[in-house]
């Protein structure tokens, strides 16, 4: 395995981590904005079906059409975006 896809293997592995420390911290910001335990199990459960099915979905069309570089890199800058997006979270329908 060459650097470079070592360096974005372990930049991915240390983003995902980094996100998953938010989960108790996302309780903490669901409550703040007037949500519930429910409400945040229906935010999280919606983001990993969607997660997990998109990855798939996007894992065979890059298999056969795109570059796979420029599509991670857009998917890390999607990733980043949308985490950011929470700064812009007002209400429990907005999560």
């Amino acid at each position: 395995m060459n650097t470079e896809t070592r360096a974005l293997l372990y930049s991915c592995y240390l983003w995902f981590f980094a996100e998953g420390m938010l989960g108790p911290l996302f309780a903490v910001f669901s409550q703040r904005i007037g949500g519930d335990v429910l409400d945040i199990s229906w935010a999280w459960a919606t983001y990993l079906i969607l997660m997990g099915s998109v990855s798939v979905i996007v894992g065979k069309i890059s298999d056969r059409k795109l570059m796979k570089e420029r599509l991670m890199l857009a998917g890390f800058a999607a990733n980043t975006i949308l985490t950011f997006g929470y700064l812009f979270v007002q209400s429990p329908l907005h999560l």
